[in-house]
């Protein structure tokens, strides 16, 4: 245990010293969230969505107040004409008119409410779409992210392992040309050379693959340098089961959408019902006309005409419309209510699977801890064994392999732990 101790510790010891070296270029995880959240064109595009569905909101309110116009009007005759004002009779080829009228509905069936709280959960969508978009963002910039490390410390084994091989061929050389190691053994050990050149090689590819993609999701040039650091905070224990499934669902985007939009889909249904309902509206107006402008508002007002009206409408027989429109708007509350318990059952199994994938991968980085303990043990004998001349050199090959095969299967037992951690808080939120 203590030589896996010294393993890692050197793997992030030569992380820090890059960090210290490029601090200028050195990105946390933080960092790399704050650059993507800036920089995404489609998080922009659904945060203006967003902010223009709660400015069109206040458009909903209409409904409920009344509509009210003031008109005036000038007209000039091609003769005079006669007419009646307060005074008496006038002779004019003017014409002079201004009125005021309101109309306020005031009962509607209930649907003008109904649509009122729909269009605010409409809203409520609109924001939970934008959130879902900030946490995928999050989500992929993390496991973009923990892809670098994971290659970072796959580069330092190869590397380390080069290393190696190098030495131990020019170990065997010099044992070759004293006669102690045959012609066979040295081929051997160049090949193992090469073979580790080889894997260094495809260390280091794949360190710059993950690190282009992971510019492409911050949204600068893939060529950008930069050093990434190992965040304490990744390591965490998630909490019980059923307390991640309720956090979930709590917190869940998709879960909470369906949940909405069953509720919009249940006002839709019980607003068809508002057709079988009289509707009452209020109707008030005012006019006056004259030859002459007005003198003022005290003529405007004792020479005008109002009038007050209430009129009650009831539509007696639409043929099989209404029934039509009741019937399907049931069929897609009942379709919304079903989408809505799919989603959390969902969810519930997502969950679920993550976290014993966690569970799963959390026993296989004890293993590959305790693997990798036994594998330096035996590389340790097989080399004292090799020298005494107890072992062939492929043996010892052998013995090398388990040993870079154990430490690589730690490398991506750490790293299969956090990703699945990360799908966890991606579910629960508890990163936002």
């Amino acid at each position: 245990m203590k030589y896996v101790s010294q393993v890692f510790g050197g793997i992030l010891f030569l992380l820090v010293l890059a960090g210290w070296g490029f601090s200028q270029d050195t990105l946390s995880l933080s960092d790399c969230v704050r650059i993507a959240l800036e920089r995404n064109p489609e998080l922009a595009s659904e945060q203006e969505s967003y902010l223009s569905e709660r400015a069109g909101f206040l458009d909903s309110w209409s409904g409920l107040l009344p509509d009210a116009s003031l008109s005036g009007g000038y007209s000039h005759f091609s003769k005079e004409s006669m007419r009646i004002s307060g005074s008496g009779f006038e002779s004019s080829d003017e014409s002079y008119s201004t009125s005021f009228s309101a109309s306020w509905n005031i009962f509607r069936g209930g649907s003008d409410v109904l649509g009122l709280l729909s269009d605010r959960s409409s809203v409520s969508l609109a924001r939970l779409s934008y959130h879902s978009k900030i946490r995928n963002i999050i989500s992929n910039v993390k496991r973009g992210y923990l892809d670098i490390l994971r290659y970072q410390a796959l580069l330092v084994l190869a590397d380390s392992s080069l290393v190696r091989a190098k030495a131990e061929r020019e170990f065997i050389e010099e044992k070759n040309r004293l006669g102690a190691a045959s012609e066979l053994e040295l081929a051997q050990a160049r090949v193992e050379e090469k073979s580790r050149e080889l894997s260094l090689i495809q260390a280091r590819n794949n360190l710059n693959s993950s690190k282009e993609h992971l510019n492409f999701l911050l949204g600068i040039p893939a060529d950008t340098v930069y050093t990434v650091v190992l965040d304490t905070s990744l390591d965490i224990k998630p909490p019980p089961l059923e307390e991640c499934i309720q956090i979930a669902l709590d917190s869940s985007c998709e879960y909470r959408s369906a949940l909405i939009s069953e509720q919009i889909a249940r006002r839709n249904y019980l607003a068809t019902f508002s057709s079988f309902l009289p509707g009452v509206n209020l109707n008030y107006s005012y006019s006056w006309n004259g030859s002459s402008p007005p003198g003022g508002i005290k003529e405007i007002k004792d020479e005008g005409y109002s009038s007050v009206g209430l009129s009650v409408s009831l539509p007696v027989f639409e043929g099989l419309s209404r029934l039509s429109r009741t019937a399907s708007a049931r069929h897609r509350y009942l379709e919304a209510h079903w989408r809505t318990l799919n989603t959390r059952a969902s969810v519930e199994e997502s969950v679920r699977s993550i976290y014993r994938r966690i569970q799963e991968t959390d026993a296989s980085l004890s293993l590959s801890r305790m693997k990798l303990e036994e594998a330096s043990h035996s590389l340790q004998l097989a080399w004292e064994m090799y020298r005494l001349g107890s072992i062939s050199y492929i043996e010892l090959v052998t013995s090398e392999l388990d040993f870079v095969q154990s430490k690589s299967e730690l490398i991506e037992s750490r790293y299969n732990y956090l990703v699945a951690v990360s799908e966890l808080e991606l579910y629960t939120g508890k990163l936002y």
